[in-house]
């Protein structure tokens, strides 16, 4: 977006614990739009971190696709999956 510039740091907690579920991203919109949005998937290891990569490239696609951030939200709930010991939650 011209005359926007986005910066993000990220810094773990404890640099010996496996992988995390923390994730973040900014999708350009409709009209000007910008969606920020920022999410954690509960757990660690390979599943948190699969988990994490289906919400975030989800959550990505449906924006882009011009769904309203509220309803993105909602469709990503709404899929993701239930026998998963990783549990996500996303803030939009």
């Amino acid at each position: 977006m011209p005359g926007l510039d986005l910066g993000a740091a990220y810094g773990v907690a404890d640099a010996s614990l496996e992988v995390g579920g923390d994730f973040y991203d900014a999708v350009p919109g409709e009209q000007g739009a910008l969606s920020l949005f920022i999410g954690d998937v509960c757990g660690r290891g390979a599943e948190a971190a699969a988990l994490t990569g289906l919400a975030r490239h989800t959550l990505r696609i449906l924006l882009e696709d011009g769904h309203p951030p509220e309803r993105a939200l909602a469709r990503l709930n709404h899929v993701r999956p239930s026998r998963s010991p990783a549990r996500g939650n996303c803030l939009g």
